[in-house]
């Protein structure tokens, strides 16, 4: 039996990561203080929560945890490793003239991954770094009951609301946001298996209603990379975020986009590129002696950074990674193709079918 892809995911997730790459857009042209960008956070402030929701959603909990590790931790690996040299690459000048042995300068750059979870010259990848100890996480606590999953969920909010209220100064890094990213990841497992979204599409409008309503009056941010609260309150945005995702995926069950869908299949690719070319447009600017602040250079970054991401994402040869947001796998009987990529990550047998679920 053929069951066909969820393309409503590819959808938001298409829409997101242009969303991302604004707000970071946004703080490379020094907007961080308008009142627009504080307000668009008010509305966007599940960006990342919803990142995290869609790597459960579409877990596949029949895999024993090696097969989970060739088919969907492997590509994770690959990828934070190509992101870390692109970004070792625009930081080795910098290190060159700092004076720093040579010993430092080619150790820095995975010592500083694994003390703070993110990458020098490409800080947007402590997210793959996060990704994968929360993939790695919920593959154990999945093959709990369902009433113990939900526990676990509200467990693990209470880790992240107590070191954001009695350790607000603790400096772990993106490690930091794996009790809010397991949360997520267990309850978009939940919504796919209890068919939470079927469920609640009579209530639409509600749903959407609420959603509105307690992201206009009930306004709480956490910063998810750090667990920081910035403004209202930590349980507040949790709920906020779980209306929020709830509404998207309503909103976007049925509505197609063959453009977002493309990218919403590449999302990865975009996550490691486009801070770099945020650098490269940076310099190209400076060059010219275009100002580099304001909001004609946000617009310029994003543009012309979401345009180099979709160039570069088309030539990647992401089909061949089997892996989480760059490829959405049906269930059925799918034949992989040997390719030198395929091989190195998976035991490609093209004589050999395997009935898969969305993978991510």
């Amino acid at each position: 039996m053929i069951k066909k892809r969820d393309v409503s995911l590819d959808i938001i997730s298409g829409i997101l990561i242009i969303l991302i790459i604004l707000y970071h857009a946004a703080q490379w042209a020094k907007l961080s203080d308008t009142e627009i960008y504080k307000n668009a956070l008010n509305f966007f402030y599940f960006l990342m929560p919803w990142f995290y929701f869609k790597s459960g959603y579409v877990h596949n909990d029949s895999y024993s945890f090696r097969k989970m590790f060739k088919v969907s931790l492997s590509p994770l690996i690959f990828l934070l490793v190509i992101g870390t040299l692109i970004g070792y690459i625009f930081t080795l000048p910098g290190l060159i003239r700092s004076g720093e042995s040579i010993f430092v300068i080619i150790a820095k750059p995975f010592l500083y991954l694994i003390k703070s979870g993110m990458t020098l010259g490409n800080p947007p990848l402590w997210f793959l770094l996060s990704l994968f100890f929360v993939k790695v996480i919920i593959s154990f606590i999945v093959k709990l009951s369902y009433k113990l999953i939900g526990l676990s969920i509200i467990a693990f909010v209470c880790v992240g609301w107590a070191q954001s209220f009695y350790f607000p100064n603790l400096n772990l890094g993106a490690h930091q946001a794996l009790p809010l990213g397991i949360s997520f990841s267990l309850l978009g497992y939940l919504y796919r298996k209890k068919k939470v979204i079927t469920k609640i599409s009579n209530y639409k409008i509600p749903v959407i209603l609420v959603t509105l309503l307690s992201s206009i009056f009930m306004t709480s941010y956490v910063h998810v990379h750090f667990n920081e609260l910035r403004y209202g309150s930590y349980w507040i945005y949790f709920i906020n975020c779980v209306l929020a995702i709830s509404s998207i995926l309503i909103i976007f069950k049925y509505i197609t986009w063959k453009p977002l869908i493309w990218i919403g299949q590449r999302t990865f690719i975009f996550f490691i590129v486009h801070w770099p070319l945020f650098f490269i447009i940076y310099q190209i600017c400076r060059l010219l002696d275009v100002s580099r602040s304001g909001w004609i250079f946000m617009y310029i970054l994003s543009i012309f950074a979401t345009l180099g991401s979709i160039i570069i994402a088309y030539y990647f040869p992401h089909k061949y990674l089997i892996s989480a947001s760059s490829r959405i796998v049906e269930l059925g009987k799918i034949k992989l193709k040997k390719t030198p990529i395929a091989k190195f990550f998976y035991k490609a047998n093209p004589t050999k079918s395997e009935n898969r679920i969305n993978e991510n």
